[in-house]
């Protein structure tokens, strides 16, 4: 599982495009939290909120590692 959690990682910061992508996102996450919580908003939507960005993230993620091993993958085999 930690190896899967590293690869995980490694896969969001593999490129440029990507470091942005989280930098973009985590400030937009914060902002929105913010007014939520300046907006009065309920408890219940903090969390159906967290576990929407939470769970689109991580399919992000896995998609990204997919993409990246199977890049890895093809050059091991030597296919172009």
């Amino acid at each position: 599982m930690l190896y899967y959690l590293s690869e995980l990682q490694a896969a969001r910061r593999a490129t440029p495009g990507r470091r942005r992508y989280n930098w973009i996102s985590c400030v937009l996450f914060i902002v929105i939290v913010v007014a939520l919580f300046a907006a009065g908003a309920p408890f219940p939507i903090f969390v159906a909120f967290f576990c929407v960005v939470l769970a689109l993230d991580v399919a992000l993620a896995v998609t990204w590692a997919r993409r990246d091993a199977l890049a890895a993958y093809r050059l091991a085999e030597g296919e172009p």
